[in-house]
C-alpha cells in the first residue's frame, strides 16, 4: 500500500475562492493529527460515554489508518491493540 502522506490531498488542489491556493498540508502536521487521533481513542476507550466509538475506531480500519500516518509499525500497532483486546473482550462478554 502507497505510504499515504505521499498521496496528494484533496485540499492540496483547491483554492480559497480568491484565486489563490490553500498551503499544502505538511507531512508533520498529518503525523501528529494521527497521533492524536489514537491517543483520543485510547482516552475514550475507559469513558463509558465514549467506549463504543473508541472500539469501533480500533476494530476497523480507523486506527491502521491512523497508525500508518503516525509512523507506527505493525509490532507498535500489535502492542496498541494487545493492550485493548483483554478490557475489550470483557466487555463482549458482559455484553456491554
Amino acid at each position: 500500500m502507497k505510504n499515504l502522506l505521499e498521496r496528494p490531498l484533496e485540499s492540496q488542489k483547491k483554492t480559497t475562492g480568491y484565486g489563490r491556493s490553500l498551503p499544502p498540508v505538511r507531512k508533520e502536521s498529518m503525523k501528529a493529527l494521527a497521533e492524536a487521533m489514537i491517543l483520543q481513542s485510547m482516552e475514550d476507550f475507559w469513558s463509558s460515554a465514549y467506549k463504543n466509538e473508541s472500539m469501533e475506531f480500533f476494530k476497523g480500519e480507523g486506527f491502521h489508518i491512523c497508525a500508518e500516518m503516525a509512523g507506527m509499525g505493525r509490532e507498535d500497532q500489535m502492542k496498541v491493540l494487545q493492550m485493548l483486546a483483554d478490557p475489550m473482550q470483557n466487555d463482549i462478554e458482559e455484553g456491554r
